[in-house]
């Protein structure tokens, strides 16, 4: 992925260790049509930590109206859904230009 963060070309690379809203990327996990998605680490108060998955919209996508509808419809109906064989979505937010969806990992 190279997108323009903080007026510099980022790869995938650099967003390993990078903070993503309230997640800390761990490793790439996957590149898509229009995201890359990313093992990532909620940490809270009391030592919580939980493992999930950060979808990134690619930043060639970001300025895209309909691309980042779909991105968010796609947030909007899979939060509707509950079913064992469907991810559970968590957050859906955009940090640092960065639009990204955090939802379950498993494993």
């Amino acid at each position: 992925m190279r997108a323009t963060v903080a007026g510099s070309e980022q790869t995938i690379a650099d967003m390993i260790g990078r903070k993503v809203g309230r997640y800390h990327v761990v490793r790439h996990l996957a590149s898509g049509g229009m995201a890359e998605l990313f093992i990532a680490r909620q940490e809270a108060m009391g030592g919580f930590e939980k493992e999930v998955v950060v979808k990134i919209l690619q930043p060639r996508y970001a300025e895209n109206p309909r691309v980042v509808q779909m991105f968010l419809d796609e947030a909007r109906l899979a939060a509707k859904l509950n079913h064992q064989s469907i991810v559970h979505v968590y957050d859906v937010a955009e940090d640092g230009g960065l639009k990204y969806i955090a939802m379950e990992y498993i494993r």
